[in-house]
């Protein structure tokens, strides 16, 4: 209760930037690191790690063993990046008028929240055991267990950005379901008459088929059911790498250089081809090396994978490129199209067919910030977003470097050692990383379900939830089974999907995945 209380106070902390009208300066503030600190000490693992039974663990020195030291500080504060107060609710009293809820859990503002990845207490990652997000079923908001939220008259979800101008505008293309649709059947609940009876929450007990518009998309936000009446899809929670093989280039953003000249993109980064993380986009429609952005979109907001994208471009004889100039499909799809926001998300990018390198800049402390290198376009002048840019970046994230054998020191490329000897460039007073990406199976054998769950940490898809797919069950023992895909019958495969039960009931599905990060083609 009393970290409840603390929690939902008036303090708050986030990444921001501060412009000084004075000066002109813009500076950075940073989050409050010793807030974060207050949390570990006080209101949870305390200083010491703990035995069951209460008394101190001690290493095999008879020492106390800390839980967290300044890493960890500093991982937690940019975990509470972007705390903020919820709604204040009607049906509550309070002293003075006010708009937000001084008593109610905070939420998170996405744009002020530090999404970059953040090393766990036992240094692992804060996102292991979710899936992939690369690995959700195709259509995965009509799978068992999709939720939806009603949000009534408002077409503005709450666990995403949307533009709160948007919700009044007649001109934004919706996703309309069809009342042919098993979806539309299941979030309308219809009476005899036909009538709709809204629940608050519906979660789908059934895979259901897709109808009409719902198969060409690769994902929903919002779905109308009628006039006035919208429904939030609730994604299940998953996670991205961050380092990725067969990089694309995206871009984003529109400015015409004079009256003369025509609508080039302005900044451009790299993304997941496997992801739905870009919106679509199509050349050759109408001049050969022009992009048409939001290409036969079914809804102002959506982003769909590199296929998805593809597959529909090339079916209406166009080809995915990287444009030399960009226009809008139609004039629904010139809403609000320009690189005009400071942050990521509130910016829309689309999709090209242009390789993107991934590097890393490594501090002489290891801390490496995530550098794009997107390959140049000569007829466009671009630049790399910002929180990407190895001139710009000051995003720097602790790593678990592999260390010496003898010392027990991390092993890291440094200005003091020629940033390994020339693995590396000198960039600045860091050194500029070249990154490859290896991906293998965990375990050739199946493993016992303590194994399991300490040396996997991808998580996975119940594999029921798969209609586009089939997995079959070829193993088990106490506590863990395996499932493998269909055509293979091997564990080692870096597909297979481990079920395994915890000491305390819980369960877990997990992928036969490692995810390995060489840097300079000499660390790991």
């Amino acid at each position: 209760e009393q970290f409840n209380y603390i929690d939902s106070s008036a303090t708050r902390f986030h990444w921001d930037a501060w412009y000084d009208e004075t000066t002109g300066v813009r500076k950075l503030v940073f989050p409050d690191e010793n807030y974060a600190r207050e949390v570990m000490q006080l209101f949870s693992i305390g200083l010491h790690e703990l035995e069951l039974d209460g008394t101190e663990t001690r290493d095999k020195f008879g020492r106390e063993i800390q839980t967290y030291d300044n890493v960890n500080i500093m991982n937690n504060a940019r975990v509470m990046t972007g705390f903020t107060y919820t709604a204040r609710r009607g049906n509550t009293e309070e002293l003075f008028r006010a708009t937000k809820s001084r008593f109610e859990p905070f939420r998170i503002d996405i744009d002020k929240h530090d999404f970059f990845p953040k090393q766990s207490i036992e240094d692992g990652w804060i996102g292991d055991r979710y899936p992939l997000c690369e690995d959700l079923p195709k259509h995965h908001f009509l799978k068992i267990g999709a939720t939806y939220r009603f949000r009534g008259g408002s077409s503005i979800p709450t666990s995403q950005y949307m533009p709160a101008s948007w919700d009044a505008d007649e001109k934004i293309k919706r996703f309309v379901l069809s009342p042919d649709s098993m979806l539309y059947k299941k979030l309308c609940d219809p009476d005899p008459a036909g009538n709709c009876n809204f629940s608050n929450v519906v979660t789908l007990d059934e895979n259901l088929n897709c109808f009409g518009n719902e198969c060409s998309v690769d994902s929903v936000i919002i779905a109308q059911i009628s006039p006035g009446a919208f429904y939030e899809y609730i994604r299940q929670p998953c996670t991205h790498f961050s380092f990725y093989n067969n990089g694309k280039k995206v871009v984003t953003g529109v400015s015409k250089p004079s009256p003369a000249l025509e609508w080039k993109y302005t900044h451009a980064m790299c993304a997941n081809p496997l992801t739905a993380v870009a919106a679509r986009s199509c050349c050759g429609i109408s001049v050969i090396d022009r992009i048409e952005y939001n290409y036969k979109f079914e809804y102002h907001g959506e982003v769909v994978s590199a296929g998805t994208n593809e597959a529909i471009c090339i079916a209406n004889g166009g080809t995915v490129c990287d444009p030399t100039s960009v226009r809008a499909y139609d004039p629904m799809a010139e809403i609000d199209p320009e690189y005009n926001a400071i942050y990521p998300s509130q910016n829309t990018y689309f999709w090209t067919d242009t390789p993107c390198k991934q590097q890393i800049l490594v501090r002489n402390d290891g801390m490496v910030a995530i550098v794009h290198e997107p390959q140049a376009n000569p007829s466009v002048t671009a630049r790399t977003v910002l929180f990407v840019d190895a001139s710009a970046s000051i995003n720097y994230i602790s790593v678990p470097w592999n260390r010496d054998t003898v010392t027990g020191e991390a092993r890291f490329p440094t200005t003091s050692n020629e940033c390994g000897g020339g693995a590396c460039t000198v960039f600045d007073d860091k050194c500029l990383c070249d990154i490859t990406i290896a991906e293998n199976s965990v375990f050739d054998a199946l493993p016992s379900s303590s194994d399991a769950l300490q040396f996997l940490h991808v998580g996975a898809i119940d594999p029921a939830v798969y209609d586009d797919r089939s997995y079959s069950l070829i193993e088990s023992a106490e506590g863990i089974e395996a499932y493998a895909l269909s055509g293979t019958s091997a564990i080692n495969s870096t597909s297979t999907i481990f079920k395994v039960t915890g000491d305390f009931g819980e369960v877990f599905f997990l992928r036969n995945l490692v995810s390995q990060v060489t840097v300079g083609g000499t660390y790991v």
